[in-house]
């Protein structure tokens, strides 16, 4: 699940604690044995305690679509059996847990002590673990003002982003056209035929069958001018449904397209469908390569995968449903042998196509679909492969 504010998530308060001062010492013989002598204590020149409050976001699930079974309460048109609970302050999570509702009378707050999901939260934005069902959102302020609370509904048919060119190089959604709801306009050219008219993950994807692609020569944003791809941050993400085990399948690939290996070319795909990474060429130098054998895709299956690069640290982290499969900023695709490609103005971007190949068998294109396809100008914190909102919780 993806939540996002026009503010800071999760950013809580810490106050002083004025009462919390310790008691003067008692002076044994003074004239009464529980008074405290003046000029006589054992309390240190130390700062005040702080109390450190905290946000809370409440997440309630009706998970069998019966608003008389589970947690209701006045004002929800639900009944939730489950919570997922977010606390958190300075943007930092302190409790992130789903439980289960125990009570006997529905507006009974009793619930489970939960078991741990995996959440992140980075400024506005907040990724989660859920469950399938309908969806009230709580969220608590930490000193009690301000909340906020509504029901929600799960977005089928539109994306998971809001279109922002600040942030998106591109960002595809694929509901029956090629064109770019990330801001910059950059509507994708075909090769072959591929579609938009399947379902897709969110309302409609993108097919494709080996032998169609799609491209776009602007990749200014991705290179900006002379910088090597090495030297920026950015985020890749997709939803992919392969059909096919063969090979090495392209899903992004930066180059010339011009079907040689050796052009310093960059490449996310996948290989026996575990996902690989490859610089200049899928075979070559240890440190132009990356193969993830342990972390194997199902066929037909929709999976959310994500490459992350941090240029400060020279390293990348790979996501599969919103798991990191890699060490946090590895460190073993490095990229030294080359020094200046792929550069803007001699390379196009496609999906689906792409020059390397890892292995004897060749390369092939990408048989299966992809789905909300999206490039992003920073190295993105978190991920998750969830079900999204059909609106954005206000700030508060």
């Amino acid at each position: 699940m993806y939540l996002s504010v026009s503010g800071n998530i999760l950013n809580g308060i810490s106050v002083p604690a004025y009462s919390a001062k310790s008691m003067p010492d008692v002076k044994t013989g003074s004239t009464g044995s529980d008074e405290p002598v003046n000029g006589v204590s054992n309390q240190q020149n130390n700062p005040l305690p702080v109390l450190s409050s905290e946000d809370t976001i409440y997440v309630l699930i009706d998970t069998d679509n019966n608003y008389l079974t589970g947690y209701s309460s006045i004002g929800m048109d639900i009944g939730a059996e489950k919570m997922v609970e977010i606390k958190g302050h300075y943007g930092i999570m302190t409790l992130r847990v789903i439980k289960e509702w125990t009570g006997t009378n529905q507006n009974d707050w009793e619930w489970t002590n939960g078991e741990l999901i995996d959440a992140a939260a980075s400024g506005s934005e907040l990724e989660l673990e859920v469950i399938e069902g309908n969806y009230w959102i709580h969220i608590v302020g930490w000193n009690g003002d301000d909340d906020s609370s509504r029901s929600f509904t799960i977005t089928n048919d539109g994306g998971r982003y809001s279109g922002r060119a600040a942030f998106n190089a591109f960002y595809y959604r694929f509901n029956g056209d090629l064109t770019d709801s990330g801001g910059d306009g950059r509507t994708l050219s075909t090769s072959g035929s591929p579609t938009t008219s399947a379902t897709g993950k969110m309302g409609n994807g993108l097919t494709l069958d080996g032998s169609s692609y799609v491209f776009n020569s602007d990749e200014t944003d991705m290179l900006d001018g002379t910088t090597h791809m090495r030297e920026r941050d950015w985020s890749f993400e997709t939803w992919v449904k392969p059909s096919d085990s063969i090979a090495t399948q392209p899903i992004f690939f930066v180059g010339d397209g011009d079907g040689d290996e050796g052009d310093d070319e960059f490449q996310i795909g996948i290989r026996n469908l575990n996902i690989e990474l490859c610089f200049n060429d899928c075979s070559g130098a240890s440190d132009e390569k990356a193969y993830y054998s342990g972390n194997t895709l199902s066929e037909d299956t929709w999976t959310h995968i994500a490459v992350v690069w941090d240029q400060s640290e020279v390293g990348h982290e790979v996501y599969i449903d919103g798991f990191r499969i890699t060490g946090q900023d590895d460190t073993s695709l490095i990229w030294n042998s080359h020094s200046s490609f792929p550069t803007a103005g001699n390379t196009e971007y496609y999906l689906g196509k792409g020059d390397l190949a890892g292995s004897s068998n060749g390369v092939e294109g990408f048989v299966g679909m992809l789905d909300d396809a999206r490039f992003s100008e920073y190295a993105r914190g978190a991920f998750a492969g969830g079900l999204m909102f059909s609106e954005v919780i206000p700030a508060r």
